[in-house]
């Protein structure tokens, strides 16, 4: 499974080693969980997967989603739309590295 290490800071495989399925019960759909590690530094991961599937079609898991290490820290939910918005936006270009401090004269 290809997913995001926050330690190498790309996109790498990882090797899943165990998984968890915590069913529905009623209330939303089941999910699944996965301990992984990534296959360049070896760091653990967890995702999280909802059960998107119905009776027709089976079990058919949505977007793998990081639990653990968490990618981004979250800024206060009574903070100004703004702030909250550009906080976003500071997360995710940090995260590719497209620091604009290094356009800077």
């Amino acid at each position: 499974m290809i997913v995001e290490c926050s330690h190498c800071r790309s996109h790498v495989q990882a090797t899943i080693h165990g998984g968890y399925e915590k069913l529905s019960d009623g209330s939303g759909p089941s999910h699944l969980f996965s301990m992984l590690s990534c296959d360049q530094c070896k760091s653990p991961i967890l995702i999280r997967q909802a059960n998107v599937g119905n009776m027709a079609e089976g079990d058919k898991w949505d977007t793998p989603f990081q639990v653990f290490p968490s990618l981004d820290a979250r800024v206060n939910p009574n903070a100004p739309k703004e702030i909250q918005l550009a906080f976003e936006e500071a997360c995710a270009c940090y995260r590719v590295q497209a620091y604009t401090a290094d356009l800077l004269p």
